[in-house]
Formats: structure tokens, C-alpha cells, sequence
């Protein structure tokens, strides 16, 4: 019964950040056919956006792996395990909320919020995004990847806004940038190796699609070799947990190593990114923005190493690519859109209806796969029916 209620809940909620995000796009073109100017304020599409996001969040009772050791966080407090560990930024924020309104509902809400606030805010000027964002949120592995190492989620959310300043702004954005990512590290350490993007320059580097392709292809092949992997980059371990996630049990993690087999997930996400380094060269040119040129070069990154060549080794190698899981997601949204208005290929509309069908399988699959497993954090639950 549960299984059906989450394909349910997962399939209505992500048509209805599909239907809102195109209204908010329709209700900008229209403004700025009447006008001539484009308005990056939101209307009520959005804000509905956010608190359905927000609220679905705030709401939920083990979604997520991490859902419930943060509540538990905010139940103990300083008793909890991890309490001297996390940033003094959190501690703080856990410490107010234990003084003045103890809620979890509030707490979820607001780690929801610094998450999908700024992640949409940085998009004011790219709308025709948002109804793939919300439907990639609750039919990808998206909207669970943001409710699992959710510190990290979060500054990786900052990252994305402070990105787009830098991408398309001047010095003085830059600056915004920084204070961002400063803000971000008081969240997770992690982000202050995000400052790196402060004066990395943005260069179209991956153009060409086949290399691109047999590069992928390669660390799918060598990324079942895990073991092998892990030997020879073990050192790397170290170092990232002593500069980074010194707040973790790294003997923990490493011994805790996440397979990732080829089943239907992985394959799903595996052809949505082969077909967004295919289109590639014609997206850049139909959308002429730095932005995509971008999120391009960090999500072919995150997919020869994250999704392929790190996919059978300990977890501490994939953390750092918390910071680009967004843009994959980024892609497949530039990917979705082009195929619907950019696309010139026999049977245009049937491809666009195949793909995003394909890239709204992955929710339905992943509660399937879960269901019946006791610890499983996939599946939606609403709090209040497990008091």
C-alpha cells in the first residue's frame, strides 16, 4: 500500500511543480511580449512551488538517510553523537530552534527552504527551467539526494546561486559570490574549496561529442573495477576527511562501501547524460549561455567520475560531488527544453514525450526496488501518520 501511495504522491506532486513552472514561464514570456522587458519577480506559481517543496519537506518522516539523525540532532542537542562535530553556524541554528520552537516540522522546513529557495532564486532569469526542475526534483533521485547529507546539500544549493553571479555578473557579484561561499562553509566546511570558482575562468573545454562519449563509456567500464579503484586512491581518503569532513567518521565510511551496479536507475540516468553530451554542441548553440557552457563542464565531471568511474568505491570519494549533483540535474533540465523548442530531428515530439517519460521512470523504479525494505528511506511518509 505505502508503495502505491509514494508513486502516487511522487507522480502528483512533480506534475504540479511540472504545470506551475510552466505557468510562471507563460505569465514571463507574455509580460515581456507586452513589455519588451523581462521580469525576473516571482508570481504566485513560484511561491506555490516553494512551499509545496518546503512543505513536503517539512512534513516527511524518514526520507531521505539523513532525515531522522538531524532530527535527532535537534531532540539532544548537545547529547547527540555529532553535535560537536557540525559547523558552529548549525549548532547555532539547532541551539536557537531547541530555545524558542523545538519543532521538527519547522526545522525540516527551514533546511528545506535554505535549499530550494536559493537554488530557484539563481534561475530568475532562466524560467523556461523550472517546470523540468520540478519534475526532475520528484521523478529523478534529485529531490532524495537534497534530503540526504543535507548541510552539504544546502551549501551546495549556495553554490549554484553563487555561480550564476559569477558566471553572468560583474566584480561586484563576484564579491556576492564569495560571502555566499563564506556563508556555505560555516554550513559545511567543504565550501570553502568552492572559492576556487572565484577566478576559474569559464571555458568550453568538452566540445567534442564522441571524445566526450568515449570517455564516459571508459569510466563506466573501469568503475566496476572498485576495489581496485579504492586501493590506489586510498591516500585520498585522508586527505579529505583532514581538510574537509574532519566531522566524520572516515574508518566508518570506508568500511561502509556503496555498490552501484548497471540496474534500470543507473542505465536511465546513464542515457539522459549520453544524451545530453550528444546534443551538446547544439545546445550550446541554441541557448548561446555561459551558464549552460558552465553547468555543461561540472556535470560531465560529475558523470565520467561520480556516476561511472567512482561508482563502486567507498563513500567519502563521491562526497565532494554533492557540489555538482545539481548540475546534472541542470543539464537534463537545458536537455528537456531543447528537445521541446530547440530540437529540428524527425519525430520531435515523440522523442521529447520518450525522454521525459525515461527521465520520470526513476522514482517509480527506485520505490519498487525499496519496497519491502525495512530501512528504506525512499518511500514518502508523512510524520504525522507514524506518531
Amino acid at each position: 500500500m505505502l508503495l502505491i501511495l509514494s508513486v502516487f504522491f511522487y507522480i502528483v506532486v512533480g506534475l504540479l511543480l511540472y504545470s506551475l513552472g510552466s505557468r510562471e514561464w507563460v505569465l514571463t514570456s507574455q509580460r515581456y511580449l507586452r513589455t519588451g522587458k523581462y521580469s525576473k519577480k516571482w508570481t504566485s506559481n513560484t511561491i506555490i512551488i516553494l512551499t509545496v517543496l518546503i512543505g513536503i519537506s517539512a512534513l516527511r518522516y524518514r526520507v531521505g538517510v539523513d532525515c531522522e539523525s538531524y532530527v535527532d540532532m535537534l531532540k539532544q542537542g548537545p547529547n547527540h553523537f555529532q553535535y560537536d562535530r557540525v559547523e558552529s553556524l548549525f549548532r547555532w541554528f539547532i541551539n536557537f530552534l531547541r530555545a524558542t520552537v523545538p519543532s521538527r516540522y519547522l526545522y525540516l522546513g527551514i533546511l528545506a527552504a535554505l535549499e530550494f529557495i536559493p537554488f530557484y532564486y539563481a534561475f530568475r532569469t532562466r524560467k523556461y527551467l523550472y517546470p523540468y526542475f520540478g519534475l526532475l526534483f520528484m521523478m529523478g533521485p534529485f529531490y532524495l539526494i537534497f534530503q540526504n547529507g543535507i548541510r552539504q546539500a544546502i551549501a551546495a544549493c549556495f553554490f549554484v546561486l553563487a555561480s550564476v553571479l559569477i558566471v553572468d555578473g560583474q566584480k561586484k557579484q563576484k564579491l556576492i559570490a564569495g560571502i555566499l561561499f563564506l556563508i556555505a562553509a560555516q554550513i559545511h566546511t567543504s565550501a570553502y574549496a568552492l572559492l576556487v570558482f572565484l577566478v576559474l575562468p569559464v571555458w568550453d573545454v568538452f566540445k567534442s561529442r564522441y571524445l566526450c562519449i568515449s570517455l564516459v563509456v571508459f569510466c563506466a567500464i573501469v568503475g566496476q573495477a572498485g576495489g581496485i579503484i579504492s586501493e590506489n586512491l586510498g591516500f585520498l581518503a585522508n586527505v579529505e576527511h583532514d581538510f574537509f569532513y574532519g566531522n566524520y567518521n572516515v574508518d566508518l565510511i570506508l568500511a561502509s562501501d556503496s555498490s552501484m551496479g548497471f540496474g534500470p536507475r543507473r542505465l536511465i540516468i546513464l542515457s539522459l547524460s549520453l544524451l545530453v553530451i550528444w546534443f551538446s554542441s547544439q545546445m550550446k548553440e541554441f541557448y548561446s549561455d555561459k551558464f549552460f557552457v558552465f553547468s555543461y563542464n561540472l556535470f560531465f565531471l560529475h558523470v565520467c567520475l561520480c556516476e561511472n568511474l567512482l561508482s563502486n568505491v567507498s563513500l567519502m570519494f563521491r562526497r565532494p560531488f554533492y557540489y555538482t549533483y545539481p548540475f546534472e540535474m541542470i543539464s537534463f533540465a537545458y536537455l528537456l527544453y531543447f528537445l521541446k523548442k530547440g530540437y529540428k530531428g524527425k519525430n520531435k515530439k515523440l522523442f521529447f514525450i520518450v525522454t521525459i517519460c525515461m527521465a520520470c521512470m526513476y522514482i517509480v523504479i527506485q520505490c519498487v526496488a525499496d519496497a519491502g525494505v525495512n530501512d528504506e528511506t525512499s518511500l514518502f511518509k508523512f510524520y504525522f501518520l507514524h506518531q
